[in-house]
């Protein structure tokens, strides 16, 4: 199967392979496309790889279902938002920091193709998107909260929220204080 072949080479540049494999020999898990109904891959993995089937095996640790667009987000960037996961939670996790955890040196695998110039640029260039991605990120999410707490006034600013909390605290502490003096008053 191709995807095997390619997520296996992936999945051979990460130097901790192993290791990090280690946690998950044989686990096997589904994995549903929402997008297409009838389409189901079922994987298990070893000390070494992953192997795919598409019948299903004896035993599925977990299930992951997801749009075409869910998986993509994850794939590129960890995104696991849209993901909906059943079954054993533990192995989930595990399954999950698999992924996540890759650490794949690019810029060194693209230098042997490439040399290492236009390799090293290549690496800047990316470094450089991902900064702006994270900074644009940033910046929409500050005024996006901005705009909602001091424009629109649909939620409240920190200082209201800071507030709100320490009167439910003095009311608590005068609920207290009086059920302490009827609980006197009763006794004498």
């Amino acid at each position: 199967m191709i995807l095997q072949l390619i997520l296996n080479k992936y999945f051979s540049l990460d130097p901790d392979l192993e290791y990090r494999l280690e946690p998950l020999a044989n686990k096997a898990i589904a994995v549903a496309c929402t997008d297409y109904p009838d389409w189901q891959i079922f994987c298990t993995f070893t000390k070494q790889n992953l192997l795919f089937t598409s019948s299903l095996p004896q035993h599925v640790d977990v299930k992951v279902y997801s749009s075409f667009s869910g998986f993509v987000k994850f794939a590129v960037s960890k995104d696991k938002t849209e993901l909906m996961i059943e079954g054993n939670i533990h192995t989930a996790e595990e399954v999950l920091k698999f992924f996540s955890a890759l650490n794949i040196d690019w810029e060194e695998e693209l230098s042997k193709y490439s040399g290492d110039v236009i390799a090293h640029q290549a690496g800047a260039l990316i470094a450089r998107f991902k900064q702006y991605n994270s900074d644009s990120h940033n910046s929409l999410e500050a005024m996006i909260g901005e705009y909602l707490q001091e424009e629109s006034g649909l939620l409240p600013t920190h200082f209201e929220v800071k507030e709100f909390i320490d009167a439910v605290d003095q009311l608590r502490l005068d609920a207290d204080r009086l059920n302490a003096r009827i609980t006197v008053y009763e006794n004498n």
